[in-house]
């Protein structure tokens, strides 16, 4: 891959400018629409409550930051935990060069913003690795330095004279960061992709070719997508945090296009896993979070990214539902004024969302690739949380039994797990009968469960595309 020239990002009055002007693929350019409609470059189009939103979310965020300032040095210096610094660097970042926020230019960050840059260079190895989550370990590394990547480009586009020893710094780590990240290996699937998108960022500040050559290589193996859609770990954790973003991000900065099919495949079946107060189902997933409970929110840039580029009403449902809804629903691992940088960073994300269609709402959904069945009868979907108006229970005794019997002829009686939904005790493939489990939609699991039941009804031994198990 030939290295690409420096990408020019969009920050502080600069990214002002951009939003103003972003238009979605296929149509006409921005120039075009704003001569048509008798309007500057600077006069277009641009979703105004939603970037009011993160704006808002993101300034109220600041204390929170400067407050917890240090504790978060402290996980950095004994613990190594590099993440969290990154993390509160890009929220401080993001309010610092936005010509709206309220931080806009403030004085007052450059001093947390200088600590935390300063202890994140003091705590990178000399191969410019990092020890969060393992000892020096590229892919945990990945995490941070994507983070710091945009960050840079920010502060970069903004050019204040404030951050210019900021800037300096992150100079450093990042590419100190180049050498580990382009030799080094990975633990799990996902992280090829997650080093992949660090490699990127940095190559399009100093292209480098031996960046786009491991980049080269990781995507050489194949995306280990099922033709489900559903990526090998079928985690709502791994695929909204890591392999969307990433596979987003490879396709921006290193002009890969055909990756967004990937995304959009993977939203697609998203869909049929969705209940109506924003959970997602994770009974089939194949990392810790099986047993936990995951919300849309992080899903929110992928739907509106999709919506935008493809014009796909369902996916401007999902992602005008997750802003509608704002400050009132659950955040996992990203707050929602951590978007904020998302968006400066990626202003096309920020034009109006093409008219919704209505998200599935009755449909029976069988992944063969990851044994999961979901069926939906007569609920509202995911835009309202209130109870299905159907009485009808969709618990299928032909797909799944709702109760099974133990060997002595005593009925099996389900284990209560979230919100008081019951779930069967769950058997491996090769130890007895197949597993699954059901929620009602009737008869006292109450709105947690809406118009949805979930049957898994056995272990996928098919590998997905890409060869990764």
């Amino acid at each position: 891959m030939t290295p690409l020239p420096r990408r020019h990002l969009l920050a502080g009055t600069a990214a002002a400018g951009g939003l103003l002007a972003v238009g979605a693929p296929g149509d006409a350019s921005a120039e075009d629409r704003a001569s048509a409609e008798g309007r500057g470059p600077a006069g277009g189009r641009v979703d105004k409550p939603f970037l009011a939103l993160l704006t808002e979310a993101a300034d109220a965020r600041v204390a929170e930051v400067v407050d917890g300032l240090e504790t978060v040095l402290g996980q950095l210096n004994n613990l190594g935990q590099a993440r969290p610094a990154a993390r509160g660097l890009r929220l401080l970042t993001s309010v610092h060069v936005w010509g709206d926020a309220a931080h806009h230019h403030d004085g007052a960050l450059i001093a947390p913003m200088t600590r935390l840059v300063d202890a994140l260079a003091a705590a990178q190895f000399d191969d410019g690795l990092y020890d969060q989550g393992a000892v020096h370990s590229p892919p945990d590394t990945a995490f941070s330095i994507v983070d710091l990547g945009l960050v840079y480009g920010l502060l970069d586009a903004d050019g204040h004279t404030g951050t210019r020893a900021i800037r300096a710094t992150l100079k450093r780590i990042l590419l100190k960061a180049g050498k580990g990240l382009s030799t080094g290996g990975v633990h799990t699937p996902n992280h090829r992709w997650k080093v992949c998108a660090a490699l990127a960022r940095i190559n399009s500040f100093w292209p480098d070719a031996r960046y786009t050559r491991r980049i080269d290589a990781w995507l050489a193996e194949g995306v280990d997508r099922y033709d489900s859609g559903q990526y090998s770990e079928r985690s709502a954790t791994y695929a909204p945090i890591v392999t969307n973003p990433s596979l987003l991000t490879l396709a921006r900065l290193t002009e890969r296009p055909a990756l967004h099919a990937h995304v959009r495949r993977n939203l697609d079946a998203t869909l049929h896993l969705l209940e109506p107060d924003g959970e997602v189902e994770t009974v089939h997933s194949r990392r810790q979070d099986q047993k936990t409970v995951k919300h849309l929110s992080e899903y929110w840039m992928q739907f509106r990214a999709l919506a935008l580029r493809e014009r796909d009403g369902r996916f401007a449902d999902v992602a005008a539902t997750i802003q509608r809804r704002g400050a009132d629903q659950t955040f996992d691992e990203t707050p929602l004024g951590d978007f904020l940088a998302e968006v400066l960073d990626h202003p096309e994300l920020a034009a109006p969302l093409p008219d919704a269609t209505a998200t599935p709402t009755e449909f029976t959904w069988h992944d063969k690739d990851c044994g999961l069945v979901r069926i939906a009868r007569g609920g509202r979907g995911p835009r309202s949380s209130a109870a299905p108006t159907s009485p009808t229970s969709t618990r299928s005794p032909r797909v799944c039994p709702p109760t099974r019997r133990s060997s002595s002829g005593a009925r099996a009686r389900p284990s209560s797990t979230r919100s008081g939904c019951p779930r069967s005790s769950s058997r491996s493939a090769t130890s007895g009968p197949r597993t699954w489990s059901a929620r009602r939609t009737a008869g006292g699991c109450g709105p947690r469960c809406g118009p949805v039941s979930t049957f898994r009804c056995r272990r996928s031994t098919a590998a997905p595309t890409g060869g990764i198990r």
